[in-house]
């Protein structure tokens, strides 16, 4: 939220007020980077399901309480680029496979096909081992969802028989 002078300069100086929330000169994250923003805007009114840490690299990880199957938490971490905003799982949910499954199988087999689809339907795209959804911060709430769903689907073709 901003505060009133803050809403005030913003309607006549908004380069100000994004540098005052961006942090440091020179800085290339903004303000929709701020842990505090990032977690008003995943959490509904008056909920507190949701807090947000910035890492020692500059991302945001996302706490939320979505769960694996096997009760592991979905860690879900934002950041921005050149491009803009997007949500990342940073390789979490195949490395997460990785210890009862090889991975291999998700990129060969019929397992391939079925991950590729659930990465279309999503919208996502893979980007060595991660799994990454680009979103804005006033879709950032529906696109953590969006991304955890997908990322559960993925971690469902665990249960598909070995061979398959």
């Amino acid at each position: 939220m901003f505060t009133d002078e803050e809403l005030d300069a913003l309607r006549t100086q908004p380069n100000q007020v994004m540098n005052l929330r961006a942090g440091a000169p020179g800085s290339s994250r903004t303000s929709a980077m701020d842990p505090d923003r990032v977690a008003a805007a995943l959490s509904a009114p008056g909920a507190r399901t949701v807090r947000c840490f910035r890492r020692p690299d500059g991302v945001v990880m996302v706490d939320t309480p979505l769960r694996l199957p096997d009760g592991d938490r979905f860690p879900l971490y934002l950041d921005e680029d050149a491009e803009g905003v997007f949500l990342s799982d940073r390789g979490h949910t195949l490395m997460h496979i990785s210890y009862e499954h090889d991975v291999d199988q998700w990129f060969e087999g019929s397992r391939a096909p079925l991950r590729e689809q659930i990465v279309r339907d999503y919208g996502l795209k893979e980007e060595n081992g991660a799994f990454v959804m680009r979103t804005s911060l006033d879709r950032l709430g529906a696109s953590a969802l969006l991304l955890a769903q997908a990322l559960t689907r993925i971690h469902d073709l665990t249960f598909l028989h070995p061979t398959a």
